[in-house]
């Protein structure tokens, strides 16, 4: 069966902020039956983050604006050159920057200390783009899980209890699983 990941790093200098701010996805996490495939991981300063960035790392930054080195801002614009889908929520001090956010296309702009409540909403908004676009299913396959996003398969092709999936950049994969089961596994 299929089930929904998220995969988030926190980017900010105050090691006590960054722990609750943790704390916190883990709770939501936990209560929307979220699976985070790994420890949301934890920066000190963009450039730490920025230093071994890819397209598709992370589908959740959470990014305070001032820190020691590049601001949040300039982080993001960066994170905006490489990868175009990941959301980014800005946690920080002050609303100075609330409307510079929607420059590099934020999902939401908290202000410290914020509410559970509202850090809620901003996942809940991250995680509901993901459940539409159908991103983040695995597949439990007879060799192993596989992660996949449907949003990016143009067609599949089945012979036996294998499945050939063929995505839009022209890129395919084979899983060991039966069409009913990839089909069930693909069901929210």
């Amino acid at each position: 069966m299929g089930a929904f990941i998220m995969r988030i790093a926190i980017v900010d200098d105050v090691p006590a902020d960054s722990e609750r701010l943790r704390a916190d996805i883990y709770r939501w996490a936990f209560e929307h039956n979220i699976s985070l495939l790994m420890a949301p991981a934890m920066f000190d300063s963009g450039e730490a983050l920025l230093a071994n960035f890819s397209e598709d790392t992370y589908d959740v930054i959470f990014l305070d604006i001032y820190m020691r080195g590049i601001s949040g801002m300039d982080t993001a614009k960066r994170i905006r050159e490489i990868d175009g889908t990941c959301r980014i929520i800005f946690i920080t001090t002050t609303a100075e920057f609330a409307v510079d956010s929607y420059e590099v296309d934020s999902s939401w702009y908290l202000v410290k200390p914020y509410s559970y409540e509202k850090l809620s909403k901003a996942l809940n908004r991250c995680g509901t783009t993901f459940w539409a676009q159908g991103q983040f299913i695995i597949i439990h396959g007879k060799t192993g899980e596989q992660k996949l996003f449907p949003h990016r398969i143009t067609w599949t092709e089945c012979e036996g209890r294998r499945v050939m999936v063929h995505f839009n950049d022209g890129s395919n994969y084979a899983i060991s699983i039966s069409q009913r089961d990839f089909i069930a596994a693909l069901q929210p």
